[in-house]
């Protein structure tokens, strides 16, 4: 009796479960017509360095100890009793590569960012890698770039973003791949740009303003250093300017802003020099006077220390002068604008006398002296200003107004309203000029002299009637009578009318003499009363005239 065996139908549907570095699993439906009959299945699966047989009575297996990132050929086949086979069933497949190691981000900046990594195990140059780039807050894939090469450049990323670079090995099919090795990082926020500082009037603020940077950011750090350093972290909401305070007058500072993402990463750095303004100078508590002078009838000097310069370097100072007692009260801004016409026309008890300019540039301030003297009434001016001479036997009280910032009108009067000021106090004491004695001993001395010529004048008149009196008829001078005889209480006003002119009457009258004793013999000339008349000793009159 013979027994007949048809070949077994071979399996159907093979397909490759799942795939790993060194496993994978098949499974595949069993053979037509074969429900219920004594079967087995063998398995083939080979590289280029070989093929290997496992068998399996169910529909799945799972092949181990293989390489990763290679391709197998597999095939299945049906055997049935007294070992015959199928037809084979076959399909090629990778296993998956190995991960990259030590995946590396460097060189972040607002728009790139360059990956770097070390190559998988048993890793084959038919190898390439897939860069993913996800934007991370949303896991959007954002761009897909396929490299040979074990590092690669980001490009076109947004500032401020966060991104996660996942890295795929990929087997030679370019379908198989490695799992994913990922890093995640934020670009660099951009830098704000048309960045500026100004600082405000009478104020230890500094005014910021600029123009926001594109992509993403959260928050702006201000840095203002000079000798100390002051620094906030302003939150972004939608500003473009914002104002420091806290800071000192009168000061250059070094001012940094820089932009801050979500993830903490700062911008580049944008950097201006910044000065505050000048403020008003500390209010002095009082006027001290160094050293004073003898006062003279119209005018006095006197030293005075310098103001406080903290709030800023003293520009001016300002000398106001009062005829009434103010102690205690200082000038007020009203006072500034009075001047020295104001003072005389009455219209004005105070007045402005000295505009005093220590020196303009920096250089000239650091070597200035610590004290300021001022001289009261000496006839300058400056500007609107004239410091007119003062009034004999008369008080006067002094105040000083330092400014850090001195501004004068069309008119060139001091603007209070724009100026920076602090007065002192007015001093707390008189400052008294004597009386002008020059007029009084002017007076004296004329009377005396007055006097001691009527006297000559009279001794004189005096002596000539005595000597004609005593001459001989025959050789003295004629008397004759002078038509210039006065009493001597009528002399005075004689007197000054013929000093008049440069003494015209004077010199008249002494032409009128010319003549007198012109015909005498010279025997009257030397007489003894007549010696002493002659112009000179030595020379006497002629015999003939």
């Amino acid at each position: 009796m013979f027994y007949f065996c048809t070949d077994p139908t071979k399996p159907i549907n093979l397909s490759v479960n799942k795939i790993w570095t060194n496993s994978l699993t098949l499974s595949w439906t069993e053979p037509v017509d074969m429900a219920g009959v004594d079967k087995s299945y063998n398995i083939s699966y080979g590289n280029s360095s070989g093929t290997w047989t496992v068998t399996s009575t169910t529909t799945s297996i799972t092949l181990q100890n293989l390489t990763s990132g290679t391709n197998y050929t597999i095939t299945v086949v049906t055997v049935g009793v007294r070992g015959y086979r199928s037809s084979a069933i076959t399909t090629s497949v990778y296993t998956k590569p190995m991960l990259v190691k030590t995946l590396e981000i460097s060189n972040v900046t607002s728009n790139n960012v360059t990956l770097t990594w070390i190559k998988p195990d048993e890793y084959k140059t038919s190898y390439s890698y897939r860069v993913q780039t996800n934007v991370t807050s949303s896991s959007t894939m954002l761009y897909n770039t396929i490299v040979t090469s074990e590092s690669t450049t980001i490009t076109n990323l947004t500032a401020g973003e966060t991104y996660t670079f996942l890295i795929y090995t990929r087997a030679a099919d370019t379908i198989t791949e490695s799992d994913p090795v990922s890093n995640t990082t934020c670009t660099v926020p951009g830098a704000v740009s048309d960045f500026t500082c100004s600082g405000i009037q009478n104020s230890t603020t500094l005014n910021f303003d600029w123009n926001n940077p594109g992509g993403h950011f959260t928050s702006f750090l201000f840095v203002a250093t000079n000798t100390t350093t002051v620094s906030i972290n302003v939150n972004f909401t939608g500003q473009k300017s914002y104002t420091m305070q806290g800071l000192n007058f009168n000061t250059v500072y070094t001012v940094t802003m820089t932009t801050l993402s979500s993830c903490g990463k700062p911008s580049a750095m944008v950097q201006k020099k910044c000065k505050t303004y000048n403020g008003s100078p500390p209010e002095p508590p009082a006027l001290t006077i160094v050293t004073m002078s003898p006062p003279s009838p119209y005018s006095f000097q006197f030293t005075f220390p310098e103001f406080d310069a903290s709030n800023g370097l003293i520009e001016a100072y300002a000398v106001i002068v009062s005829s009434v007692n103010a102690e205690g009260k200082r000038p007020s801004a009203d006072d500034l604008l009075k001047t020295y016409d104001d003072f005389k026309s009455k219209t004005s008890n105070v007045y402005v006398a000295v505009i005093k300019n220590p020196g303009a540039s920096t250089s000239q301030r650091s070597l200035r002296a610590a004290t300021q003297t001022v001289n009261i009434g000496d006839g300058s001016t400056y500007r609107a200003y004239r410091n007119g001479p003062l009034s004999p036997s008369s008080s006067y009280w002094v105040g000083i107004v330092g400014f850090t910032t001195i501004i004068y009108n069309q008119d060139g009067l001091i603007s209070p309203e724009k100026s920076l000021y602090a007065p002192t106090p007015y001093t707390s004491s008189s400052i008294d000029t004597p009386i002008d004695s020059a007029p009084i001993i002017g007076g004296v001395v004329g009377g005396i002299l007055g006097v001691l010529v009527v006297g000559l004048l009279g001794f004189f008149i005096w002596r000539m009637r005595r000597n004609q009196e005593k001459k001989p008829k025959d050789t003295s001078l004629p008397s004759f009578k002078s038509p210039l005889a006065m009493s001597t209480t009528s002399f005075i006003g004689h007197f000054e009318k013929q000093k008049a002119d440069c003494n015209l009457g004077f010199s008249e009258e002494y032409e009128k003499l010319a003549s007198v004793g012109s015909r005498q013999s010279k025997l009257a000339s030397e007489l003894l009363e007549n010696k002493v008349k002659n112009r000179y000793t030595n020379v006497l009159p002629c015999k003939y005239v």
